[in-house]
């Protein structure tokens, strides 16, 4: 059965094949405007709109002389036009299959940065700890049972929704610190514990075996909403300071935890300067909202913004934005951007895996790079020596992700970004700078400074009250000279 014709000729296949490809063109147009900057989305607008152009006028020319050429029927002509127009048809659709591709790219990317970016939330994970060898299994078992806990809002919720999911009551028992609750739950002074995962890793440092001794019967997540999250900045004029925090776990980059590396990012887009000033994790520093000292590191277990505060009054001056990374996330990116070469200034054996690192230049995969930033005992200078290496690591990142390789590795790049990197920089914003920087094409002056102290101990520590434990007093001359630097980059007078 023939296809019936329009008046022109065109057959409903080809107004299908015309139509995918207009509608491929339209919409990968409006994905890409959000990445590329204006003068490479008019020479690909302009790049389409003639292939479109030209396939139509191609179709209607042949599907005209096909018909005249299929009146004389019966004479023995064969029709040329028939071929050439079917030779169209293909090359529009496999020109549409290409753009196809290229929205789902595109559309991929753009989900991605809407995950990552404008983090308004954390997470606090609260669970139910018993001994590894307790006999109690299910949470209802224990109905009438002594529970352990820190109190506050999050573990208050976390018990309310304990005893009401396993419609029961327990006997709860109050400590003024996470190393208290912990040595309750270990000399059986308490059945269970109700436990802020955020004090998992300070309470490792006391009890190296706490996680094998004990296992989780109950997890218990509340999301807290982040105040933090409005900036007036325009990040492709105006300077600005990025809080990076490392923290201590695997899995959701939202959770609450430690921050073992504390790095503040100053950019500047208009002289395309980025200084990186990394922070011991031990400094020891006011907390912000509880007017005692503690640990750098510690401020990390009361949120993001409590790093970010203790940070501001510790340098008098203003973040206007953070990023979250956690372990998970360091081994993912450089895997994904194809490993990266760091230069490694001395020869050290890691204490956590026992492998050799030698001096010079290396090649890193994301197991070798997580471990070579986690190191500090091996090296001259202990913590002073592994903040440099953290800043050669994020520097060896930067410099793959503005080369080739994010092209040659998108995919895999936003696999690992997705779920593994949380900013409160909005998506709008990253456009924004990825617009500038494709537009420009700037090669970036990254400098890197650290502030240092003495190391020393002390019992007055918030979160571990009464505990001698290690600390770095900070050396002000050094903080002195790093706001300085930080102030020259940022532009100020």
């Amino acid at each position: 059965m023939k296809q019936k014709k329009t008046d022109n000729g065109w057959k409903l296949t080809d107004k299908i094949i015309f139509g995918i490809l207009m509608a491929a063109s339209l919409i990968f147009l409006f994905l890409i405007s959000k990445v590329l900057p204006l003068k490479f989305w008019i020479i690909i607008t302009v790049l389409l709109a003639l292939i479109n152009l030209i396939v139509f006028l191609k179709l209607c020319s042949y599907n005209r002389k096909a018909r005249k050429i299929g009146q004389k029927e019966g004479t023995g002509i064969k029709n040329p036009y028939v071929g050439k127009k079917r030779r169209t048809k293909v090359v529009s659709f496999l020109i549409s299959i290409v753009l196809i591709v290229g929205c789902l790219a595109a559309g991929k990317g753009l989900g991605v940065l809407g995950n990552i970016a404008g983090e308004k939330y954390q997470t606090h994970l609260i669970n139910i700890l018993v001994k590894a060898d307790s006999p109690y299994e299910k949470i209802n078992d224990l109905d009438g049972k002594s529970v352990g806990v820190m109190p506050s809002k999050e573990t208050s919720n976390a018990l309310k929704e304990l005893e009401k999911e396993g419609k029961m009551t327990v006997k709860v028992e109050e400590y003024s610190s996470a190393i208290q609750l912990a040595e309750a739950l270990l000399h059986d002074a308490v059945d269970a514990v109700l436990l802020n995962e955020a004090y998992r890793g300070l309470i490792e440092d006391t009890y190296g075996t706490f996680s094998t001794d004990t296992r989780i019967l109950y997890e218990y997540e509340e999301t807290e909403i982040l105040e933090r999250t409005d900036t007036e900045i325009n990040v492709t004029k105006d300077s600005f300071n990025v809080f990076i925090s490392g923290i201590d776990t695997y899995g959701k980059v939202s959770t609450v935890s430690r921050s073992d590396v504390n790095m503040i990012v100053t950019v500047n887009p208009k002289t395309k300067q980025i200084l990186m000033t990394s922070i011991p994790r031990d400094y020891y520093v006011e907390l912000a909202s509880f007017g005692s000292m503690d640990k750098l590191t510690h401020a990390g277990i009361y949120g993001v913004e409590e790093s970010m505060a203790t940070l501001e009054k510790e340098f008098g001056i203003t973040i206007h934005y953070y990023a979250k990374v956690n372990f998970s996330s360091l081994v993912k990116i450089v895997d994904a951007l194809g490993g990266i070469n760091v230069y490694n200034d001395q020869s050290f054996t890691s204490y956590h895996t026992h492998d050799y690192y030698p001096k010079g230049e290396i090649y890193m995969d994301g197991e070798t790079a997580l471990e070579f930033v986690r190191e500090r005992y091996g090296l001259a200078n202990g913590d002073h020596d592994r903040v440099k290496n953290q800043q050669k690591v994020l520097k060896a990142m930067i410099n793959k992700a503005i080369s080739p390789a994010i092209i040659t590795n998108f995919g895999a790049i936003l696999d690992a970004v997705s779920g593994s990197v949380a900013t409160s920089l909005e998506s709008k914003d990253i456009q924004s700078l990825l617009q500038m920087q494709l537009n420009d094409m700037a090669t970036w002056d990254i400098q890197q400074v650290s502030v240092n102290g003495t190391g020393t101990t002390s019992t007055n520590c918030y979160s571990m009250p009464g505990l001698r434990t290690y600390v770095m007093k900070p050396d002000y001359d050094t903080v002195n000279a790093a706001v300085a630097k930080i102030n020259e980059v940022m532009g100020a007078k």
